[in-house]
């Protein structure tokens, strides 16, 4: 979590295992309304130097320094993570001070 420039595409319970290790102060539950979660990880990437990507309550969620964009799903992504990860590096090394498209 120290390494600048790092973007973690995790499943919501490695993103509730991750807060847990961290001794995050606000717990990640299953139970956490779309609002709730977006302004959780508004915090979090403010605090700590990594951008997350999330699914949840079939939204894809990515988060970073603070930003948080949800795009809903019209269909689910069974094995999403890898096809999401590929994305986000492309995307990455191509408009590395542009991590969130405007």
């Amino acid at each position: 979590m120290q390494r600048s420039d790092s973007c973690l595409v995790l499943s919501f319970s490695q993103l509730q295992a991750l807060g847990k290790a961290l001794k995050y102060p606000t717990a990640f539950t299953f139970a956490m309304d779309l609002l709730r979660l977006v302004s959780v990880l508004h915090e979090f990437t403010v605090t700590l130097a990594t951008s997350i990507v999330v699914k949840h309550l079939d939204q894809l969620i990515v988060a970073t320094n603070g930003e948080v964009s949800t795009t809903k799903l019209e269909t689910d992504l069974p094995i999403w993570r890898c096809q999401v990860a590929t994305h986000c590096a492309v995307w990455w090394m191509q408009n590395k001070s542009q991590p969130l498209k405007r």
